[in-house]
């Protein structure tokens, strides 16, 4: 705007002279300094009296009256518009500058001129109210009284910069002190080129983007970090793992990644809702971050999966420190609410450039070792090997398989009598499940269990079983084969499933069998999941008449306190303790321990996978009540299954069932 008032002043000095000295000159009897004097009094007089007609500054009514006077007498009328029409002008001129001034206090920006010396030569109201110091105590105060010194040293980069490039600097974020506290800004600064074409001031926008900032940082939050528990996301892991894998190949180092997931944590959500699981995440994140050094990372990849960035690593022992730490502190007893949880960790490995050198391919590779350790078990850690992707392969052809198996009745049901040892006589079956492939042929639970309750398959699959089993009863009983109890394993996942209780008794309702011919065997780790929750569904369902077994005993956590609080009935002695019992083997003191500690507990013995008349004989010798397995039968079709036991019934009335 003070360029154009300028230029506006030139011109019209120039055109008057030209006018007045043109007609002057005409005139006889001129002398030089005459000329000379006429010259300067009309330049200073016309600048004097615009320019404080341009700033509302009264002018003395001498110098108004040579002026007008002076160009009225000089010029003549058909050149110089009439004296009203004067005064229109300049009266438009001075709107004009009151309205620019009107824009330039209302701006909602703030506003700014400082000039080569760095000092403040004209604010808005805008600028003036932000910083807290009125406006003509702000014009010609040196910066060093308004902000800090070490803010003032980098405006006046700033400004030389813009000056010395005669260029704008535009987006220059950063926070000030105000009366209303520290808020941000945004500036753009322009340079003022004066009349002379030279830079010789700066012109600055400011807009207070504080609200717009702390939204910004709201929204950059909850872009990289999770909102549970606090922890980095994908999406900022990923960008961490590049930045590493940069690094680690400049300067030839090795980082690994590590992949966790926390084993049995759906049935915590599922059993005691989501804001528990939610703690129960927090909690672990904590544990996690304290088995890392500050310089490495750990991010919430979603769901109840972690990763972890190893920086630096010397040797692969390194990782697999960290990972025993992490187990190890992970295996204790999670107390939330109340309640005692026991959740486990899977980790995969995955390093530096070995198994990988881009984010995507190690992440993978380490994931694909994760479930390497899930399937050996859980609660353990796998290193990436190439052998795991043809297996992976395999997997997920397995998995496609799977999903459509129940909708084309691939799966079968066999069953396993088992025998009272002191009686000899049946006194039931568990129902072992098998899935007769087209392709691949007849696999064994052992092969696609693991698979179908990780994948949730298992849940369907499980209900399959229950309602295929009461029909079954209810066939057998209708062709003579009465009070044949059958035992049905109930999964993790499956236990944990709402409406559980439910599907089993409309099952055995349907059937119109009793409730004493249904038997549900559940493994320790599922028990030990939830207490409360096991507690509730078993007295439930004991109640309701249903025989309730402890499954796999003494390959969990065998603890002695969960056995007196869940109501079971019987307990099943795992195979793997059966298969040591012989003559004069320390391992029979264990089988027998656990028969005495069932007995103590009013609880039955049931040993599975007796293969031998000794360990039968032994068994029977320990007290031990029922057993199952090849010594008797291997497992057999219905139509076997109905045979065997009309046989065994013949066999015992003779008394031919003792001459194993």
């Amino acid at each position: 705007t003070g360029n154009i008032y300028s230029i506006i002043i030139q011109m019209t000095i120039t055109l008057l002279t030209a006018y007045a000295v043109d007609i002057f000159l005409s005139r006889k009897h001129k002398k030089p300094d005459e000329i000379m004097l006429l010259l300067s009094g009309i330049i200073l007089t016309l600048e004097k009296f615009l320019y404080a007609m341009l700033i509302d500054e009264p002018v003395a009514d001498y110098d108004r009256y040579i002026i007008f006077n002076l160009i009225f007498i000089l010029l003549p009328g058909e050149i110089l518009i009439k004296r009203n029409k004067v005064y229109k002008a300049v009266k438009k001129f001075k709107f004009s500058k009151r309205l620019f001034e009107i824009i330039f206090n209302s701006a909602p920006v703030m506003i700014f001129y400082k000039n080569k010396e760095n000092m403040l030569t004209k604010v808005n109201s805008n600028c003036a109210e932000e910083i807290g110091i009125p406006a003509q105590k702000l014009v010609g105060m040196p910066l060093e009284g308004i902000f800090p010194s070490d803010d003032v040293q980098m405006y006046k980069r700033e400004d030389s910069i813009v000056m010395e490039t005669g260029k704008s600097m535009k987006n220059i974020v950063r926070s000030i002190r105000t009366k209303n506290g520290v808020r941000w800004l945004k500036t753009d600064k322009v340079p003022y080129i004066d009349e002379d074409g030279v830079a010789s001031g700066v012109i600055g926008f400011s807009v207070d983007i504080t609200e717009r900032r702390d939204l910004g940082d709201k929204v950059n939050y909850m872009a990289y970090y999770d909102l549970v528990t606090g922890l980095p996301n994908r999406a900022l892991f990923k960008d961490r793992l590049s930045v590493a894998i940069t690094h680690a190949r400049r300067n030839k180092l090795k980082i690994a990644v590590m992949f966790l997931d926390v084993d049995n944590f759906k049935s915590i959500n599922d059993t005691k809702g989501h804001a528990v699981g939610d703690k129960f995440l927090c909690n672990i994140a904590k544990t996690l971050e304290s088995c890392l050094r500050e310089e490495d990372t750990i991010a919430r990849f979603g769901g109840d999966e972690f990763v972890m960035l190893i920086h630096n690593i010397k040797d692969p022992s390194d990782v697999q420190n960290v990972a025993a730490r992490i187990n190890s502190r992970c295996r204790q007893p999670w107390i939330l609410d109340d309640g005692k949880f026991y959740a486990t960790i899977s980790i995969g490995v995955a390093i530096f450039p070995k198994d990988g050198e881009d984010t995507e391919t190690l992440l993978k590779n380490a994931d694909a070792a994760m479930y390497r350790a899930k399937e050996a078990g859980k609660d353990n850690c796998e290193f990436y090997t190439k052998s795991i992707n043809t297996d992976l392969i395999k997997k997920l052809e397995l998995e496609e398989y799977l999903r459509h198996a129940m909708e084309s009745n691939q799966f079968l049901l066999y069953y396993q009598p088992q025998i009272n040892i002191n009686t000899m006589r049946v006194i039931g079956l568990e129902a072992l499940l098998r899935w007769e492939h087209p392709r691949l042929g007849m696999l064994a639970p052992g092969e696609f269990i693991p698979l179908a309750e990780e994948t949730g398959f298992i849940v369907p699959i499980g209900v399959w079983i229950v309602q295929a089993v009461c029909r079954q009863i209810r066939k057998w009983e209708d062709e003579g084969i009465p009070d044949l109890t059958v035992a049905v394993n109930i999964s993790a996942r499956q236990f944990q499933q709402s409406g559980l209780m439910e599907i089993i008794l409309d099952s055995i309702k349907r059937e119109s069998i009793s409730t004493k011919l249904l038997e549900l065997e559940i493994t320790e780790s599922t028990a030990i999941q939830n207490i409360e929750y096991t507690q509730k569904i078993l007295k439930y369902l004991n109640d309701a008449g249903l025989h309730i077994t402890l499954d796999d005993f003494g390959t969990g956590y065998s603890s002695l306190n969960y056995l007196r609080q869940l109501p079971f009935n019987a307990l099943k002695m795992d195979k793997s303790f059966v298969g040591g019992i012989k003559y004069k083997s320390r391992e029979n003191g264990i089988a027998e321990a656990i028969i005495s500690l069932a007995h103590n507990l009013n609880l039955d013995v049931t040993a599975e996978g007796v293969e031998t008349k000794e360990q039968l004989y032994l068994l029977k010798s320990f007290g031990c009540d029922n057993v199952q397995g090849y010594i008797f039968s291997k497992p057999l079709t219905s139509y076997e299954t109905a045979n065997f036991v009309r046989n065994w019934q013949n066999k015992y009335k003779q008394g031919a069932a003792y001459n194993i």
